[in-house]
């Protein structure tokens, strides 16, 4: 939604940027990990081949074979051939101790030789300097080669996105792409303001519902229960919105212009029952999934109110684009804007006739940004005709103790949910700087 920031973005702290700072130089060396090695003898040939195997020399029958460099060397410092392996860490060859296992797994079947064993336990602190120029503690040697090895073939030079956790990877993947529930201007005209004051309304909680469910997929690895049951409270809301269009558009507003004008086709009492099955078909499919959470990996649930959320935009935009299309120029040409006041004050009577008829109201102004409008819909509806001063101001009062009810428990969801996933953005992009550092 426009008025939410995204997550994680202008809201790090300075050494969160320090860190966004750290990621360039990163990934300027991941890019020269990826590069194809340069010449031969060049600095970048020399860098990427920094440990490897030595092949057999072939150029000159006086130079010894790989294999006569091994047992010469081995046999000079008393060592089996057999138990040991040459690599080059540098510009030095070393003789690497090979386990027991390894040297098993290249062709002979016996055993070692307890003398063997014994002579590759006792040399498994060192390495040994085939070059004769220093020996090291094997341990770090090692570390050293590991480290090496893990330079040239680990994921984390090779390819940035498989390296990443699965925690930083749900945040940056995008789950579910929100479809264009664009509010409607007030003030165009009074036909127009008549649809806007059902729609916007349904419109804004829409927004809500994408930017909750987006929260809830980014931070699927670490779903929690409050989370599912802010959710559904959020939903029960949102739920009896949906019930009073569909209701309402039946029972006074086409009912109303029907009175005028003979409405068919896409508009007709078939088609409009079709569209509003479908959307409180998806409403039922996203609370069947309340149980599932309880039993199922949040992962594995998801998909389903995925599924169900698009259903339900895809009827809405399609009702919605069919209302404005033929129904509000139908009115307009039918109905003057005094037929129009009219009508507006049945409607806030009828709404003042539900059970939760102060909820409902706080739903239908929440997204009015005309203030004169806005002010001329709540006087309407606290006006009630007959009613005495006691009673009017008791309902005014009810009124406002119940629209700030509404925002505490319904609307600040919203930011409860942005929080949440704002920390955990912030919370993975720390973990993964630190685990590419440590690759690094």
């Amino acid at each position: 939604m426009s008025e939410k920031p995204k997550p994680g973005a202008g809201m790090l702290s300075p050494n969160a940027m320090s860190r966004r700072n750290l990621a360039t130089g990163l990934g300027s060396m991941r890019l020269s990990a990826k590069a194809p090695p340069g010449p031969p003898g060049s600095a970048q040939s020399m860098r990427s081949s920094s440990l490897r195997t030595f092949k057999r020399h072939s150029s000159s029958e006086d130079k010894p074979t790989m294999r006569e460099q091994l047992n010469n060397r081995a046999s000079a410092h008393k060592l089996d051939p057999e138990q040991f392996k040459m690599v080059r860490m540098g510009s030095s060859t070393h003789l690497i101790p090979i386990a027991p296992s390894a040297a098993n797994a290249t062709g002979k079947n016996e055993a070692p030789s307890s003398e063997s064993l014994n002579m590759g336990r006792n040399l498994s602190s060192r390495v040994v300097d085939l070059n004769d120029k220093s020996d090291q503690s094997a341990a770090k040697a090692r570390r050293a080669v590991e480290k090496n090895e893990a330079a040239i073939t680990s994921n984390d030079f090779l390819g940035a996105k498989k390296s990443s956790s699965m925690r930083y990877r749900k945040m940056l993947s995008a789950h579910l792409h929100e479809p264009p529930m664009y509010m409607v201007e007030f003030g165009r005209g009074w036909a127009e303001d008549i649809f806007a004051l059902l729609q916007n309304a349904v419109r804004r909680e829409v927004q809500d519902l994408y930017y909750i469910v987006n929260s809830m997929g980014k931070r699927s690895v670490d779903l929690s229960k409050q989370d599912v049951s802010d959710f559904y409270e959020w939903l029960s809301f949102f739920a009896l919105l949906l019930d009073f269009l569909f209701q309402f558009e039946e029972k006074s507003l086409m009912p109303w212009i029907e009175a005028r004008v003979s409405l068919d086709g896409d508009l007709g009492a078939a088609s409009r029952k079709s569209r509003a099955d479908r959307a409180m078909q998806a409403i039922e499919q996203i609370e069947d999934c309340q149980f599932k959470f309880e039993h199922l990996p949040p992962g594995e649930v998801l998909p389903g109110v995925y599924g169900a959320l698009e259903l339900l935009s895809s009827a809405l935009l399609e009702h919605f684009r069919l209302e404005e299309k033929h129904a509000i120029p139908a009115v307009k040409d039918a109905f003057s804007a005094k037929d129009g006041a009219a009508f507006e004050d049945k409607m806030f009577e009828t709404i003042r006739g539900m059970d939760e008829s102060h909820t409902v109201m706080a739903m239908l102004m929440r997204s009015i940004k005309n203030d004169e409008r806005l002010r001329e819909y709540q006087v309407k509806y606290l006006t009630q005709p007959g009613a005495g001063f006691f009673k009017t101001v008791r309902f005014k009062k009810d009124y406002f103790a119940a629209k700030k009810e509404f925002h505490q428990t319904h609307t600040r969801l919203v930011y409860v949910f942005f929080n949440r996933w704002n920390e955990a953005h912030i919370g993975a992009e720390d973990e993964e700087w630190s685990r590419q550092g440590a690759a690094v």
